[in-house]
């Protein structure tokens, strides 16, 4: 059960999701790879009760990045739509398988994966933009990105937002229209989350959570518009692969050689 929240936690809980909120608009990501962990360490909350609090801020934060981005021109709004689709369908799926699943498993598979991309999206060449992309296949990466959003807590941008940029879809507008993605997976795996007692967590947790990431939202979106498209591809990248050490316990690892 999640316990009482101190002052100072209730400080450090709204600091992460300040956090979690500029990624979310740097990157086009829900902000959960930070929210997660960060809600594991600052309360006492179980996997399942911190996964469900990041969900507060991945509907919170990344709303408010989306709409900077829209008033910039950037969100495809017709593939959004078809992406959040098929992660609405894969986040109600898993959420509800998820409470059976080791979720340390799913990590590290997870954290493979994302460290492949995040190389590949910092040391290659710069993807053909324009390219034809079926609809069906963003409806099936939508689909993948909801999955992990039940099994795992986070929004899906993890990789909506690369494999957006490798279906030939300029850097900036693939983290804009990842963010459509987001919020759908984040609103509907935070109702079936709900609907299976996380309530409280989603409440002491999560909305703190969710204050920080609205304000750290739109400071996200700012830098995202004015960071250079290639210079914008790399970095993230160099995030995914942080993201997929963090997944693997590399990060818990080095922090407890020096405790």
């Amino acid at each position: 059960m999640v316990l009482g929240v101190t002052a100072t936690q209730l400080v450090l809980t709204v600091l992460a999701g300040v956090a979690a909120g500029v990624i979310s608009g740097l990157f086009g990501l829900g902000g959960g790879v930070v929210a997660v962990p960060a809600a594991l360490w600052i309360s006492a909350s179980s996997f399942h009760e911190a996964k469900a609090a990041s969900l507060m801020v991945i509907v919170f934060g990344s709303t408010i990045a989306l709409a900077r981005h829209h008033r910039a021109g950037n969100v495809r709004w017709q593939r959004g739509l078809r992406l959040a689709g098929g992660g609405v369908a894969g986040s109600i799926l898993s959420s509800l398988i998820a409470q059976d699943v080791a979720g340390t498993v799913l990590g590290q598979a997870f954290g493979v994966l994302v460290i492949l991309v995040g190389l590949r999206m910092a040391l290659a060449a710069r993807p053909e933009e324009g390219r034809v992309c079926f609809p069906g296949a963003v409806f099936a990466l939508g689909f993948f990105a909801g999955t992990l959003t039940g099994f795992l807590g986070v929004g899906g941008g993890v990789v909506m937002t690369p494999g957006l940029a490798l279906f030939g879809f300029p850097m900036h507008a693939a983290v804009a229209t990842s963010l459509v993605g987001v919020i759908g997976n984040g609103f509907f795996a935070a109702v079936t989350q709900a609907f299976l007692g996380m309530g409280e967590a989603m409440l002491t947790v999560g909305v703190p959570l969710a204050v920080g990431a609205m304000l750290g939202g739109r400071a996200g979106a700012k830098l995202a518009l004015v960071t250079p498209a290639d210079k914008l591809r790399r970095a993230f990248g160099v995030f995914l692969a942080l993201v997929g050490l963090r997944f693997l316990g590399v990060w818990e690892a080095v922090v407890g050689r020096f405790r």
